[in-house]
């Protein structure tokens, strides 16, 4: 059966990291198989094509901390492509630290499901409400486990999704989970309040168990950065990891323009 045409959406904020957004394109057009168009909210990188769809979107700043302002930032970007009568009805989020690096279609979404745990399973004495030491987690476990407490009242599952890989979203379930748990606290960690609202999962990937990604946190050297990705089907990266050597093995897997570059 022949699958659908899915568009990309990249929420965007420009912090001048690599040219990150360029390779990341780059690796979605070579080998995402089921791809129409590409758009960009937030930020317009200046080195864009009129291809290269954009949705401008105004950095908000002022919630008590980076780590708010940043969920909140990318939730309101979201919702503007939820509501975009232009972009595919289902459609693919990515990052732009986000790279492809094997042929993937809208099928794969479905059967291979990549979580990163089950919170059900950690010790809620010491987590949870009530014994969690909010003190010892750092602003984004707490908004992690806030999300936790609000999926679990409802009545949805408790996996983590926070795998930090491309992820198939549908605009009217996006909406709804919005609209359910709200965004402008920024406490809301969003792929996990929707994945755990609207998809059952009858077998997973577990991302921290498997070589299907390949996350690069720390320094490595070029043999171990060739080896994790000669292996894995998705890379991504933080500052810590994104040096030179990571960065040039990218652009040797992706050196061809696309046409959503000037």
């Amino acid at each position: 059966m022949k699958q659908a045409q899915l568009d990309l959406v990249y929420p965007y904020y420009d912090l001048n990291t690599a040219d990150e957004l360029r390779y990341s394109i780059r690796s979605a057009v070579q080998n995402f198989r089921s791809l129409r168009d590409i758009w960009v909210i937030g930020d317009k990188p200046e080195w864009a094509s009129a291809d290269l769809k954009h949705i401008p979107h105004d950095h908000i700043a002022h919630l008590p901390s980076n780590v708010y302002s940043k969920n909140r930032n990318i939730c309101e970007k979201m919702a503007l492509a939820a509501r975009n009568e232009l972009i595919s009805e289902n459609f693919v989020y990515f990052a732009d630290d986000h790279f492809l690096l094997k042929p993937w279609s809208e099928g794969d979404f479905f059967s291979k499901v990549i979580i990163r745990e089950d919170m059900d399973e950690i010790d809620h004495e010491i987590i949870k409400s009530g014994g969690r030491g909010d003190q010892d987690l750092n602003e984004w476990q707490r908004a992690l486990w806030w999300t936790y407490d609000q999926i679990k009242n409802a009545g949805h599952p408790g996996l983590n999704f926070e795998t930090h890989t491309p992820k198939l979203i549908n605009k009217e379930n996006l909406i709804q989970t919005f609209q359910k748990f709200g965004i402008k606290h920024g406490m809301l960690i969003w792929q996990t309040a929707y994945f755990n609202m609207h998809w059952r999962i009858e077998r997973a990937v577990m991302s921290e168990e498997s070589e299907i990604k390949a996350s690069f946190y720390e320094t490595y050297d070029q043999d171990e950065i060739d080896r994790r990705l000669r292996r894995a089907t998705f890379a991504n990266c933080d500052d810590n990891g994104r040096n030179r050597d990571f960065m040039n093995s990218i652009k040797e897997r992706f050196p061809e323009k696309t046409r959503y570059e000037a």
